[in-house]
């Protein structure tokens, strides 16, 4: 399957994803065609004799995988996952950085002056 680069980048809230049936959040693409990032959790269980791992037991069925990112081989589209709460924050301090700019026509984010 030949891969698309990815033209852009999106943020979509966490509740907007059904983990049950991942596809593109884009309108109008809707695509399973995806590549998922993310962490995986298995529950492990370890036997030390001395010091020494003597047995590794993996319970399979305790598989967790957290998604961050979806990426769109259709449309091209990366999508960041963010909780409702942390794009609530990004949001403020944006308003909390443009005011910042108002007020001293310094970015404090080091980017330069506002335009």
């Amino acid at each position: 399957m030949a891969q698309r680069a990815i033209v852009r980048n999106e943020f979509i809230g966490a509740d907007d994803i059904d983990g049950s049936c991942v596809r593109c959040p884009r309108d109008g693409c809707g695509s399973t065609t995806l590549m998922l990032y993310g962490n995986s959790q298995v529950t492990r269980v370890e036997t030390l004799a001395e010091g020494t791992i003597t047995n590794v037991k993996l319970d399979e069925s305790s598989h967790a995988f957290e998604l961050e990112v979806i990426e769109c081989l259709a449309c091209g589209t990366r999508w960041h996952i963010k909780t409702r709460e942390v794009m609530e924050l990004e949001r403020r301090n944006e308003s909390l950085r443009r005011l910042v700019i108002q007020a001293t026509g310094e970015d404090p984010y080091g980017v330069g002056k506002a335009n």
